[in-house]
């Protein structure tokens, strides 16, 4: 069966069951917060409870990043939304019909999932990774495999080294597509980055800029491990203009010797011809590796437009024809705080209009939204101001 039953968990996991399942019981799909099981609430949710002290000691998170309040605790809140539990330690408050599986350490339970699932994977995967885009490349390419194809892809932004297997772990419904979104938190670990364990048919980069105490070039270095596990099988899709682009190649190479190229400059391989900005967002007439196509999208700025192109090579590399996507183009909506322009009334009466890139934080990004934010004011009477928070890499 394409999903976590009884038996299948009884295999991957050593444990013993406190609440055994009813006989047909299954699950298809995997959450370790509440978050995560309210977006799959159409689906049957294996939900994993994770103690404090497991967190901490194995996540590697720390910092900002390191709360974690117990879920053992915090389930029975939300226990509507799940179908199944593995747990550390039995819940016996828990409503009795939901079937609780108990072993030693739950978040070692994650992997487990994701080994078994990425095994028996029948379909095709395409990882994503890239100081900025992508999240918004992932969205696109998500929203467009599934006019006509079945999708797993990253839920919301949970792209670390804990939500990679955690995608991966929710493939065992066999879709047609995995689509992987990793930050550099997962690409970082030792002895490798995450995605050699699962690695893609299709890796791509969208963008390179310094953060997480690393530099531009340091960064480069360590994003071209979402190749790491490819040895030369399938396609890297590279930013031909991004920063430290010689780096990233030179660095891929190591992993994956096939390499795509998009973007504005006359070497890549799929380029933009033109390109016509309007008050609402773009009209780009491109070649997809050969291919011209045109399409109209509500985003914004050359770095989006970009976005678009890189999922573009990808479904032309998987072998769709552009045709059958290229206008549902129109209808991919900016995400929140993501270059997004939203107009509000205030209270007398009178308008004011926001472009909104509070998401991002790097430097590349805050530069395209005062670039942005500069082209489109032609567009707009009244005064023009810009809020952006202390940044020491803007530049000029």
């Amino acid at each position: 069966m394409h999903c976590f039953d009884k038996e299948s968990i009884e295999d991957i996991v050593p444990g013993y069951w406190y609440r055994e399942p009813e006989r047909g019981w299954y699950t298809e799909s995997v959450a370790i917060s509440r978050s995560e099981a309210k977006m799959d609430r159409e689906k049957k949710v294996l939900f994993l409870a994770v103690d404090a002290h497991t967190w901490h000691n194995d996540s590697g998170n720390k910092g900002i990043y390191a709360g974690w309040q117990d879920t053992h605790d915090t389930i029975i809140k939300f226990q509507t939304l799940v179908d199944g539990i593995i747990a550390q330690r039995p819940i016996p408050e828990l409503d009795e019909n939901i079937p609780q599986y108990i072993t030693e350490n739950t978040y070692e339970v994650i992997k487990l999932l994701a080994d078994h699932s990425f095994k028996n994977f029948k379909g095709q995967s395409i990882a994503i990774t890239g100081t900025a885009g992508k999240s918004t490349a992932k969205n696109l390419l998500k929203m467009l495999l599934e006019k006509y194809h079945s999708v797993v892809a990253t839920r919301g932004n949970h792209n670390t080294r804990t939500g990679v297997p955690l995608t991966v772990s929710c493939a065992i419904t066999q879709p047609d597509y995995l689509v992987v979104e990793s930050a550099i938190s997962g690409l970082w670990t030792t002895p490798h980055g995450i995605m050699k364990d699962f690695p893609p048919l299709i890796a791509v980069i969208t963008s390179i800029d310094g953060g997480q105490r690393k530099n531009a070039h340091q960064t480069a270095v360590l994003k071209a491990k979402v190749a790491e596990g490819m040895r030369d099988r399938g396609a890297v899709v590279l930013n031909r203009d991004m920063n430290e682009f010689e780096t990233v190649i030179e660095s891929v190479k190591k992993y994956n010797k096939n390499i795509i190229t998009y973007g504005f400059s006359e070497p890549a391989d799929s380029r933009v011809l033109s390109h016509i900005e309007s008050k609402d967002g773009s009209v780009v007439k491109a070649s997809i590796l050969g291919e011209e196509v045109r399409f109209t999208t509500k985003l914004n700025g050359q770095a989006m437009i970009s976005n678009i192109m890189a999922v573009l090579t990808v479904i032309k590399t998987l072998g769709i024809p552009l045709s059958s996507i290229v206008d549902h183009i129109k209808e991919f909506e900016p995400s929140e705080g993501v270059l997004k322009i939203e107009d509000y009334k205030k209270h007398d009466g009178s308008t004011f209009t926001i472009l909104d890139d509070g998401w991002n934080a790097t430097g590349i990004a805050m530069v395209e939204a005062i670039k942005i934010c500069g082209k489109k004011a032609e567009y707009y009477n009244g005064k023009k101001n810009s809020c952006n928070r202390p940044h020491r890499k803007l530049g000029r």
